[in-house]
């Protein structure tokens, strides 16, 4: 699909989003190599720790991910 010139969805993403992205993911995933938690689990508790957010519609392909998802905010807080 093409857009107009001066329409910002031409532009997405910048030409270094994804390489930033994936060096900050690494990042974090260094940080959990040291523990037994996904990264996202991580992320899921991250945002449900959040005050203003009230809930987490997470995607999931299969039931063992909907258990696993549906039993993060019953862990420890960030």
């Amino acid at each position: 699909m093409k857009f107009p010139s001066d329409d910002w969805r031409g532009k997405w993403p910048p030409a270094n989003w994804l390489r930033e992205q994936v060096e900050m993911t690494d990042k974090v995933k260094a940080v959990l190599d040291k523990r037994e938690d996904s990264l996202t689990e991580v992320a899921l508790r991250f945002v449900l720790n959040n005050y203003v957010v009230s809930s987490v519609i997470p995607g999931s392909s299969n039931p063992d991910h909907i258990r696993k998802n549906s039993s993060i905010s019953d862990h420890y807080e960030l």
